[in-house]
């Protein structure tokens, strides 16, 4: 095979996924509005992947819930992460939202690891956690709702 013709595959998955992660232009039989809400229900349930990092993390700070300010923080974010989760459950079917929770989670708490508390960054560990990005996106792209 040609080496300009593989980079053009690539190139052309790569937008496609794109396209399909951070929501493609509305086709113009589709109103502009229910678009627009579906992108919204996509962003709240980022929303709440990203507050179940700042809990995850925040476990970590806790001690065993025996410090104050870190663990009303915890809580607090644990709060706010299932209550947008719940609302998102109500656009968008249970396996895929939820999986894509927990992916965000799991993924942004790796890397918070990685970065806060100097756990390690080892190539085998990076490539796992670049795996379930990739599933976290599969499932975006794949979701029907």
């Amino acid at each position: 095979m040609d080496a300009d013709f593989i980079y053009q595959d690539m190139e052309h998955t790569v937008e496609a996924i794109v396209d399909q992660v951070l929501g493609p232009s509305a086709p113009a039989a589709v109103d502009a509005g229910l678009n627009k809400e579906f992108e919204m229900v996509w962003g709240v349930l980022f929303l709440a992947g990203l507050f179940e990092i700042g809990w995850a993390v925040g476990l970590k700070y806790t001690e065993g819930f025996t410090r104050p300010w870190p663990t009303v923080g915890t809580v607090l974010a644990m709060v706010t992460s299932v209550v947008l989760l719940g609302w998102a459950l109500k656009h968008l079917p249970v396996g895929t939202a939820y999986a894509i929770w927990t992916g965000i989670g799991a993924v942004g708490t790796a890397i918070a690891g990685i970065v806060l508390l100097g756990e390690s960054a080892s190539l085998a560990r990076l490539a796992c956690i670049g795996l379930i990005a990739v599933g976290i996106i599969g499932l975006k792209v794949v979701s029907s709702s």
